[in-house]
């Protein structure tokens, strides 16, 4: 026998690396009939033969497609994932697959397939031993008239009835029953932030306090209208219906009619919390009817519900143009049906304190408002998109748009509603044109208006703190919102007001600068640029985008940076339309016109901003990472800025990663955080890819760094918990961990169902099966949320075979 020849194995190498790349091209190339196929499997068998093309794969060639599919941002990947993630027989498949679900959760694509045959082998059971929730109150808004009621019912829950279920409900009488629905459990800590950060919008509405029969018959009702109309109930109520029987519709003190509430609420509570906890309660329902009815009244009309939009009109109101209900309508549905008004946006509802806001008729930059008894005004800052249409002059409830962005047919309004009251309830009497009014004043007038609004915003800014706009932009306003500054001389609850104010006060700004540019289109660059930042100050990527591309047209000069910033706006435009689920045609004709703009940006000034932008984009895309590579490197030959010097090693980083070199992904992320430290989400990054190359020390250190300077960072307190289960085999490291998560963050599914893995580990299954259940009530179809039941019903049945095996074993006596 011949010896065998020697084998090269760097060609062989090479044979089978490409071998590897054309199985995950192929696999790419198809994913879509696979979709399609584990569409109509109707059993596991038939998934597993719709996935056999991939399991077929070497596992190297697996990971590589899950990775990129966790790109794909569709629907059909993520279910394809969540069917590997269940079935695939290799556990580091399974584990990249739940990796890139997550990555799509993160973009807000949810899987919609689910497996054929779910476990269901354990349901809620109150009764085994665990205290019933105990019943607080129920309060229920005073609306009835407008046809809608927001009902919220509340029980003490917990070991030591800690917590607080609350369920709310937006009953609609007229059409659907159940309009809205949601549950969650809160600690008092986390209600008294939700009631801080609400509690700025509404002020003053009428509210009944009722015991749970009440509440029970109101439900009742809704659902009656439910069934008539044979509406759709919301998924969330549907989900959450076997709660809401048990605890309301067939609780036995909801058929008791009219108990004594206070020895409701004695029950499972000390005096002193349920005292502390109602009055924050009575806070969150600060809520103004008048900002109701006209949001309401804005949302009925822009929707095309036009008996319900003219029923919020009062008896003698103008708007009403002395017609009849039913050619009132009649005429609102031609105008309806040509201009097809879409994605109306309420940016501002704000109650007008018109007493306090000016010291002389001189600063005014409102129009004056009677001097009436029982009159409110609130001013609605709003925008919408439709198609100009002639019969538009027809509606006097359509008011003149100070700005309109052709791109994307938006328009932008600034209405005063008057209201007043007609048999004790809240009612639309007429409205001024706020941004017609501006367009038509005078020079001076214009003037001097808008120099009032610019001190009382600079008041606001000092009240809260600030020393100036830049402040703002350097930490974002949502930041401010979540904040907690011991420097800042007033009271939480007061500062939400503050910010509240101080966005109106923004908003209308903007209002001011559309008549300016009005008046003097080519007067000065700068009011397009003040416009153009704080338009995106406000969060209006798109209002941003408009005033961006007025200035590169207008001001040749000022191109390059009006094209940047435009393309800017419009990338935060596109993940605003992925998180609403526009449709991706739309997405991707906004995206190209953001590379459209930073391509010709670069042809008039080659800059590092313009560069990490355009990188950014591309990277998304799977054959334009090598382009974006060559951005980003080009970027840091042209002396960048801290803050753009830390972004283009970000982006190498991701893009390295996403190639797959994780080595060389390692080392940007860490030169990126050792330029800022604080850069978002750099060390849980850091943390992944050492968790990934199993330097499970390095990867624990960062984490731990990650939740030191980003506690609101989830993700840090998942992987770490992941790595103190898994690896380091410490479950009372986990539940710290993920208890301490918690605490920082509420109700997290993700977190949630971590805690209950690492509660079925130690055994602890009631402790495991209380999380667990929290965590499908908010997200039932997470990955982690399922792995966590798959793991419980697992540990549960292996229990239960052996009590069984124990319970036949002979008797050797």
């Amino acid at each position: 026998m011949s010896p065998k020849k020697p084998t090269n194995n760097k060609k062989a190498q090479e044979l089978k690396a490409q071998a590897d790349q054309e199985q995950l091209q192929h696999l790419l190339a198809s994913y879509q009939q696979i979709g399609q196929q584990l569409d109509v499997a109707e059993n596991t068998a038939r998934v597993e033969e719709a996935l056999s093309d991939i399991f077929s794969q070497s596992v190297p060639t697996q990971l590589a497609f899950f990775k990129e599919l966790g790109k794909r941002e569709d629907v059909v990947a993520a279910n394809i994932l969540n069917a590997a993630y269940h079935l695939a027989p290799e556990k580091e498949a399974r584990k990249e697959a739940r990796r890139s679900l997550i990555q799509l959760e993160g973009a807000k694509i949810i899987p919609e397939w689910v497996p054929p045959t779910p476990p269901s082998f354990v349901t809620l059971n109150i009764a085994s031993g665990e205290k019933k929730p105990r019943f607080w109150q129920a309060i229920y808004t005073d609306s009835r008239d407008i046809g809608e009621v927001e009902l919220l019912v509340c029980w003490y829950e917990g070991e030591e009835y800690e917590g607080i279920r609350v369920m709310g409900f937006l009953l609609d009488f007229w059409d659907v029953g159940i309009k809205e629905f949601f549950t969650d459990v809160m600690s008092k800590r986390q209600l008294e932030q939700q009631i801080e950060y609400t509690r700025a919008n509404f002020e003053g509405v009428k509210l009944i306090k009722s015991p749970l029969a009440r509440a029970r018959l109101l439900l009742e009702e809704a659902l009656e209208v439910h069934r008539a109309q044979g509406s759709k109930l919301p998924p969330e109520y549907t989900h959450h219906s076997h709660l809401v029987r048990k605890l309301i519709l067939e609780a036995p003190e909801a058929h008791a009619g009219n108990e004594d509430e206070e020895e409701v609420y004695a029950e499972g509570a000390t005096p002193s919390s349920k005292t502390e906890v109602e009055e924050l309660f009575q806070e969150f329902f600060g809520i103004s009817q008048a900002e109701d009815v006209v949001r309401n009244f804005l949302e009925f009309w822009t929707n095309g519900e036009f008996i319900r939009a003219y029923d919020l009109l009062s008896r003698e109101s103008p708007l009403k143009q002395g017609l009849p209900r039913e050619e009132w309508v009649k005429l609102h549905k031609r105008w309806f049906d040509t201009a097809h008004p879409t994605r109306f946006n309420p940016h501002v509802i704000h109650a007008r304190e018109v007493d306090d806001l000016f010291e002389s008729d001189e600063d005014r930059y409102t129009a004056p408002v009677e001097d009436e008894e029982d009159v409110e005004v609130v001013d609605a800052l709003w925008s919408m998109e439709m198609i100009e249409t002639p019969i538009a002059r027809e509606l006097p409830a359509l008011p003149q748009a100070t700005a309109h962005y052709a791109r994307t047919g938006r328009y932008w309004f600034w209405t005063a509603f008057k209201l007043v009251e007609e048999n004790e309830q809240t009612r639309i009497h007429s409205l001024t044109d706020e941004g017609g009014r501006l367009l038509g004043l005078p020079d001076a007038e214009l003037q001097r208006g808008a120099a009032a609004l610019e001190r009382l915003y600079k008041e606001e800014l000092g009240t809260l703190g600030l020393s100036n706009e830049q402040e703002i932009r350097n930490q974002g306003f949502k930041s401010l919102f979540d904040q907690d500054d011991e420097n800042i001389d007033i009271p939480p609850s007061q500062r939400w007001g503050e910010l509240a104010e101080l966005l109106t006060l923004l908003t209308q700004m903007l209002h001011y600068q559309d008549a300016l540019i009005a008046r003097a289109p080519q007067k000065a660059p700068v009011l397009y640029q003040t416009a153009g930042a704080r338009a995106l100050l406000s969060l209006d990527a798109e209002r941003a985008a408009y005033y961006y591309q007025l200035l590169a047209e207008r001001f040749p000069e000022q191109q390059a940076f009006a094209l940047r910033k435009m393309a800017e706006a419009l990338q935060l435009l596109s993940q605003e339309l992925q998180e609403e689920r526009a449709d991706i045609a739309r997405v991707r004709t906004i995206e190209s016109d953001a590379e459209q703009a930073l391509q010709e940006a670069l042809t008039k000034e080659r800059t590092p901003e313009a560069l990490i932008l355009l990188a950014r984009q591309l990277i998304q895309q799977d054959n334009r990472r090598d382009e974006a590579e060559e951005l980003l490197l080009e970027a840091a030959t042209l002396s960048p800025s801290t803050p753009e010097a830390t972004q283009i090693e970000g982006n190498l980083g991701l893009l390295y990663e996403q190639k797959g070199n994780l080595e060389q992904a390692l080392m940007h992320y860490q030169r990126a955080a050792e330029i800022t430290p604080h850069y978002p989400g750099v060390w849980t990054d850091i943390g992944d890819l050492q968790m990934r190359m199993r330097l499970y020390d390095s990867a624990e250190l960062s984490f731990l760094r990650s939740i030191d300077i980003e506690p609101d960072n989830v993700e840090a307190y998942i992987q770490l918990g992941l790595l103190y289960r898994s690896v380091k085999h410490d479950p009372v490291g986990a539940e710290d961990v993920l208890l301490q998560g918690l605490e920082t963050h509420g109700s997290d599914a993700n977190l949630l169902a971590s805690l209950a893995l690492t509660y079925v580990e130690q055994g602890k299954f009631r402790d495991a099966e209380n999380y667990l259940e929290k965590a499908e009530e908010l997200a039932p179809d997470f990955p982690l949320v399922q792995e966590a039941r798959e793991a419980y019903e697992v540990a549960m049945s292996y229990r239960e075979h052996l009590q069984r095996k124990k319970r036949k074993r002979p008797d050797t006596k």
